[in-house]
């Protein structure tokens, strides 16, 4: 049984199989990146170890295929099983010699490649960072993920804040969590919602809070699907209840989208004054970033942007030093791990975005494309070497 497994994970034949699955979920990856958008194509797809296509309903024919689905081994999957592979037919068929050092070099680079794919799933993080004009920002806020937060505001110079993670926030969840200063327990939460008025919408489910803004009775939500497109906002929404052991403190009605324009949520226990709300994550750095100028460049007799270019100043109070910096297009700023590209611009307000991303693992790809480059040009030179020879004897 041993021998058959070991036949079988080292086999060609399996190689073939696997790249042959793999091209295929490219493709059909793609094709359904156009309807949910490139992360949640990036997430189903290639970071999962299995997944189904479904005929999309847009399509022609639709009503007569639309039972057509397809069973599919994920990224992870086939990853996994690539390196496996490719590590075990290596020892099995490989012959240690100065003649193969350039095919051990290639294997090693391919599968350097596969663990960087595999350390860019688990480690990299993408954030946005607005910055006004005049005005420093010490954070980033994520792109998809969400978190409720207490605000601690009894301190005039200090807010402390505790938070709650994405992953927690599904109906039903009583969080107990010993750091947080009060239990919460999530009553409903959506992904996305619509407000709109009482007097507009008389026929809408009436909000069961009695905190805060839902408790008003002016402000009624509609729980939609999610969209996944790159120009859509999500506004998730949570009805949460809270905690003090076993002592109730009210329900409250908290979304992303009171969290724009609305006042603050407040409320007094055990002397000191709370703030609750639902908003984006936030990841904060030991640095501010301050803002001097932005410029939005556009070619001469029309509106297409040429560049955006954003002048800033790094004040880090840990190292008692400041920094100047001028990110552009194509021209990142890296600093302390993280990577600040410039992303977009309100030139007018003067408002600059830049999307920051963590990456520990970014110099693997290229020594691993560096690898398989030095590999391959040995290998063949070697090759033409011997050819050479041979040619002069003849």
């Amino acid at each position: 049984m041993f021998r058959l497994v070991y036949q079988v994970l080292s086999s060609m034949h399996l190689t073939v199989i696997l790249i042959s699955f793999s091209i295929l979920l490219v493709f059909l990856g793609t094709l359904d990146q156009v309807h949910i958008g490139i992360h949640e194509a990036q997430k189903k797809y290639f970071e999962s170890f299995f997944v189904i296509w479904k005929y999309p309903t847009t399509w022609p024919a639709s009503v007569i295929l639309f039972w057509l689905s397809i069973p599919l081994p994920g990224g992870f999957a086939l990853g996994g099983a690539l390196v496996l592979n490719l590590t075990i037919s290596h020892f099995r068929y490989f012959k240690s010699s100065w003649k193969n050092f350039g095919i051990s070099v290639t294997h090693f680079g391919v599968l350097l490649l596969l663990i960087s794919g595999f350390a860019v799933s688990f480690y990299q993080r993408e954030s946005i960072m607005s910055i006004e004009k005049g005005k420093a920002k010490n954070y980033s806020e994520s792109f998809y993920n969400h978190e409720i937060v207490l605000i601690d505001k009894s301190d005039q110079e200090t807010d402390r804040v505790y938070s709650v993670a994405s992953d927690s926030l599904k109906t039903g969840n009583l969080i107990k969590d010993p750091s947080l200063p009060l239990w919460i327990e999530i009553k409903e939460y959506y992904s996305h919602a619509v407000f709109g008025s009482r007097e507009k919408n008389p026929q809408a489910r009436i909000v069961q809070a009695n905190k805060g803004l839902g408790a008003q009775g002016k402000l009624v939500f509609f729980p939609k699907a999610p969209s996944y497109s790159e120009d859509h906002i999500n506004w998730p929404t949570a009805i949460v209840t809270l905690w003090d052991n076993e002592r109730n403190l009210g329900t409250w009605l908290i979304s992303s989208f009171l969290d724009q324009g609305f006042p603050p949520q407040k409320f007094t226990h055990l002397d000191k004054t709370y703030e609750i709300t639902l908003r984006s994550q936030r990841f904060y750095e030991s640095y501010s970033i301050y803002l001097d100028e932005v410029a939005h460049d556009k070619y001469p007799g029309t509106e297409i942007a040429k560049n955006f270019s954003s002048n800033i100043r790094i004040e880090n109070n840990d190292f008692g030093t400041d920094r100047n910096a001028l990110v552009y297009m194509n021209h990142p700023l890296r600093y302390q791990g993280l990577t600040y590209y410039q992303y977009q611009m309100i030139a007018e307000q003067g408002i600059t975005r830049f999307q920051v991303v963590k990456n520990p693992s970014w110099l693997l790809p290229y020594v691993s494309v560096a690898l398989v480059g030095i590999g391959l040009v040995v290998q063949f030179s070697s090759h033409l070497f011997r050819f050479g020879r041979r040619q002069k004897v003849s």
